[in-house]
């Protein structure tokens, strides 16, 4: 669902001028055929050793990701973390929080989990967002 949302959002999304994609702990070959199936228009990084899922403290101890948005700027500083994501409106609400910290002109990337618990950047499941300004 947050794949859709975030496909169906990607017009608004680009008037951004961003780049985006996200993440899962799902092998690169299942993040393939999940982006194949859900038409994803933006990469979907494989994450299967959860290096980054525990670099940013998202793996739950079952070993699937929190579904949260990161907004960080071109220094690397965090600006926001959402960590209410919404699937059914992931695309809306990204590119209203982007309008929010005037992310006019600047690059995004988002992060997802995929359906085996595998974090891509991308989003379904449990995923986590990340989104450079």
């Amino acid at each position: 669902m947050q794949c859709k949302a975030l496909r169906d959002s990607a017009r608004e999304i680009q008037s951004f001028d961003v780049a985006y994609f996200m993440a899962s702990v799902d092998t690169l070959e299942e993040n393939t055929a999940f982006a194949e199936e859900h038409q994803a228009g933006f990469p979907i990084l494989s994450d299967p050793e959860k290096r980054m899922t525990k670099d940013y403290g998202v793996l739950m101890a079952a070993g699937f990701a929190r579904r949260w948005t990161y907004y960080i700027d071109v220094d690397g500083t965090i600006l926001k973390i959402d960590k209410e994501t919404k699937p059914a409106t992931a695309g809306r609400d990204l590119t209203r929080t982007m309008e929010e910290l005037g992310f006019q002109g600047y690059r995004i990337s988002h992060i997802e989990k995929g359906p085996s618990g595998s974090f891509f950047l991308t989003n379904t499941y449990t995923p986590c967002d990340i989104v450079w300004k």
